[in-house]
């Protein structure tokens, strides 16, 4: 369901779709001032999405703090029911395939690998010379 709403905005055409930058994903369009359903929606899951994983005690996403983020009354009540069950639907898909993280792709895990591979490397090489073993 995520790939099929993500799918359509992202379009280089739409004028409200998000673009990719060099720090990461971007809304050209504030939330106010959106006005496509297929936009709406995608960039609504995504900030339950996040208001979901930023840390807290209590994942708990309220239609209050999706006004806090900018979204107004008439995009809430309109779009936040269908964002909810995207973003539920998404979740349970997620957990039942075991999906990994961003961290724990298999690309994130082999430069980890690499980035500490190189490290003891650098470490052994120095004690060698250190020690004059080299």
């Amino acid at each position: 369901m995520e790939a099929a709403l993500q799918s359509q905005p992202d379009t280089p055409l739409h004028p409200e779709a998000r673009r990719a930058g060099d720090d990461g994903w971007r809304w050209p369009v504030e939330r106010p001032k959106m006005a496509d359903l297929r936009c709406i929606r995608a960039r609504m899951v995504e900030d339950i999405d996040r208001a979901v994983n930023d840390g807290g005690d209590a994942p708990c996403v309220t239609m209050e703090d999706l006004r806090r983020l900018g979204w107004t009354v008439h995009q809430i009540e309109a779009h936040a029911t269908f964002a909810f069950a995207v973003y539920k639907a998404d979740k349970a898909v997620r957990g039942a395939r075991g999906a990994l993280t961003h961290r724990d792709t298999p690309a994130r895990i082999a430069a980890s690998a690499l980035a500490s591979l190189i490290f003891v490397a650098s470490l052994a090489l120095w004690a060698g010379h250190a020690t004059g073993a080299l």
